[in-house]
């Protein structure tokens, strides 16, 4: 007996791709405010830039990402995992009501730097096992994610 061997779709390889550069963003403005922080400068324009961020960029990306695929399309085998992915929203969402609202420099930038390994352990969890799970139980990740720029970027 052979073993086929599934190739991820476009829409999980499109869907990966804008979660890398997500990512890359994200820990590119991180790094600018940690590095304002450290060298003494004013880190007001670079926690301007990464709250600009997570408002257009992530935050909305979040937000459908739980409509969608954590509470639309739970099946036997990804029930848990999404359950705890909705858990670690929460605490992503959490993370960066206390960028916004830290009071100093230092509490935003500690902050940020755990809003990034969080969004780390949540993109490989999302990226290695959820869309790979739900694309094997036959779900058509195009009809479910294709039409959202949010979650497969631009070309998706």
């Amino acid at each position: 007996m052979t073993a086929t061997v599934r190739l991820p779709s476009a829409t999980l390889r499109a869907a990966t791709a804008h979660h890398d550069e997500l990512l890359e963003q994200l820990t590119e403005r991180v790094e600018a405010l940690l590095d304002a922080v450290r060298s003494g400068s004013a880190p007001g324009p670079s926690r301007s830039a990464l709250l600009g961020f997570l408002r257009a960029e992530l935050v909305p990306h979040l937000r459908i990402e739980a409509d969608l695929l954590y509470r639309a399309v739970r099946t036997d085998k990804t029930a848990l995992l999404a359950r705890a992915m909705q858990d670690e929203h929460r605490v992503i969402a959490a993370s960066i009501h206390q960028v916004e609202q830290a009071v100093t420099s230092v509490d935003a930038a500690i902050a940020a730097g755990a809003l990034v390994a969080l969004c780390q352990v949540r993109i490989a969890q999302e990226n290695t096992h959820l869309l790979p799970a739900l694309e094997s139980a036959g779900l058509e990740l195009s009809d479910l994610l294709g039409s959202r720029p949010e979650l497969v970027g631009s070309t998706g």
